[in-house]
C-alpha cells in the first residue's frame, strides 16, 4: 500500500472493526484488527508521524492478549445458565 488514500484506507477499516466489535463483543476481530495496526504502524507514511507509529505498536500488544475468542466465553455462560429438564 502507498499513498496517502491507503493510511486512511487503513485508519478507516480499523475504525469500523473497533466500532464492530464494541457493537458485537461476542464475535472476535482481535486477529484483524492487530493485523491492521500493523500495517499501519509499518506503512512509510506512519513513519513520519511517530506518535502514531508508537500508538499502534502499544495497541498491537493490547490486541495481541484480546486474541482469544470471547464466543468461549459467552458459550460457556450460556450453557452454565441452562437448566436440563430431562
Amino acid at each position: 500500500m502507498k499513498g496517502q488514500n491507503d493510511t486512511e484506507q487503513l485508519l478507516c477499516a480499523l475504525m469500523f472493526m473497533l466500532n464492530r466489535q464494541a457493537k458485537n463483543p461476542g464475535v472476535s476481530l482481535a486477529a484483524p484488527i492487530r493485523e491492521h495496526l500493523d500495517w499501519l504502524a509499518n506503512h512509510p507514511d506512519t513513519a513520519r508521524q511517530p506518535m502514531l507509529r508508537k500508538t499502534c505498536h502499544r495497541l498491537m500488544l493490547q490486541w495481541q492478549s484480546n486474541e482469544q475468542p470471547t464466543t468461549d466465553c459467552a458459550a460457556a455462560a450460556r450453557a452454565a445458565a441452562r437448566t436440563d429438564l430431562h
